[in-house]
């Protein structure tokens, strides 16, 4: 008998298990920390505020692009192992992605 669908996994809970999935996002963070460590020093070296903002902004987009990759590994590995709540999902990937908005 298939389990509730209410209890299953759902994917904000899912911890990702793809080991070539996990190194290459942990990558993705390196560089952006790498981003970020250059943005610190161009304040230090007195850079203008333009130039800083537009990096500051860039390492967002990074960052919230490393969140958008995470949250698709893990939704990929939910549906490939059967534990996706479809009635849930919806407000699963709502509440994941909102603050990425």
């Amino acid at each position: 008998m298939d389990p509730d669908p209410r209890t299953r996994t759902a994917p904000t809970s899912h911890a990702l298990a793809d080991v070539d999935a996990q190194r290459a996002l942990i990558a993705r963070l390196h560089r952006a920390e790498g981003q970020l460590r250059g943005v610190a020093g161009m304040i230090e070296d007195g850079r203008g505020c333009a130039d800083v903002v537009i990096q500051l902004a860039a390492v967002g987009r990074a960052v919230d692009r490393i969140a958008l990759a995470l949250v698709t590994a893990n939704l990929r590995e939910c549906i490939a192992h059967g534990e996706v709540d479809v009635e849930s999902l919806a407000d699963d990937l709502d509440a994941l992605l909102r603050p990425l908005s």
